[in-house]
């Protein structure tokens, strides 16, 4: 039924601390989380079994999409209320609403405008929130007893990283495992929703047709989709088909989940909580 929670929490809570405790000395974190990441989600793959993903109905990216529009209407109430400048909350909504880091650092690539901290204060805001929805989704859901699929719908599309919302998943059952997997395959195809609309709100078009440069966003941000997000739907599809064996399934299930746990450690390393202070008041 994959890694126990409390091993992943306190693995995230160590891995912060030693991350603290490395930029105080060499300025830097020790360890990368997309390595084991994208080898847990490709490795995740396997464990797809025929009809599993049925459950999120093909109305999925409706409901996807919708998520992200009240988050974004959220972020606008805040913008206007002055509590936050106006690229800076647009970079916070697309993180926060789940499309993750690496959907931040799209948009942030085509703002020349964008303030030089603004995409380093989000990543942290990013990463410090996810960790503490970690260390809370578990006894939330066990508190409402929430079901498999209800518990991928939730942390699958609101946790801002992968990593946790699949081990989550993982300390709930194999099945919730799956489903949230599933989840976020969509959430990394379709993160280019909000760029796109981030990058309409924000960066002049000169005089490019509007279609012209709606498609051009839409083609560099699907260029920028994560390799991993390719290889778990290619290996998922055959999953999907019969091509693995319960025995083989069951092989590799304990290396997927160790792979999320050393993803887990980079994300902790590279966690940094006094950030999520700068993102406010002293940014007005």
């Amino acid at each position: 039924t994959g890694l126990p929670l409390p091993l992943a929490t306190t693995t995230l809570l160590l891995a912060m601390l030693i991350g603290a405790l490395a930029r105080r000395w060499f300025d830097t974190a020790l360890v990368s989380f997309e390595a084991p990441l994208s080898c847990g989600m490709v490795l995740l793959g396997v464990q797809f079994v025929p009809g599993q993903l049925d459950g999120l109905g093909a109305t999925a990216p409706l409901w996807l999409c919708g998520y992200w529009l009240l988050v974004g209407a959220v972020f606008l109430g805040v913008v206007r209320l002055g509590l936050l400048p106006a690229r800076t909350a647009g970079l916070l909504a697309i993180g926060l609403g789940g499309a993750g880091i690496s959907a931040v650092r799209a948009a942030a690539r085509v703002d020349e405008r964008l303030p030089r901290d603004a995409v380093p204060l989000v990543t942290a805001v990013v990463l410090v929130a996810g960790a503490i929805g970690f260390l809370a989704a578990g006894a939330i859901a066990e508190r409402l007893e929430l079901t498999a699929l209800q518990l991928a719908c939730w942390v699958g599309v609101c946790m801002p990283t992968t990593a946790e919302a699949v081990l989550v998943g993982a300390g709930h059952s194999d099945a919730a495992q799956q489903l949230t997997a599933g989840v976020r395959l969509w959430v990394n195809l379709l993160q280019f929703v909000p760029i796109v609309a981030y990058v309409q709100r924000f960066v002049p078009d000169g005089e490019r047709p509007e279609r012209r440069r709606i498609v051009a966003a839409v083609l560099s941000t699907l260029r920028r989709v994560p390799l991993f997000v390719w290889g778990l739907a290619l290996v998922g599809t055959f999953a999907w088909h019969g091509a693995f064996t319960p025995a083989e399934r069951h092989a590799l299930r304990e290396l997927t989940n160790w792979a999320f746990l050393l993803a887990l450690a980079g994300i902790g390393c590279n966690t940094r909580p006094r950030d999520l202070w700068r993102i406010g008041p002293l940014r007005i």
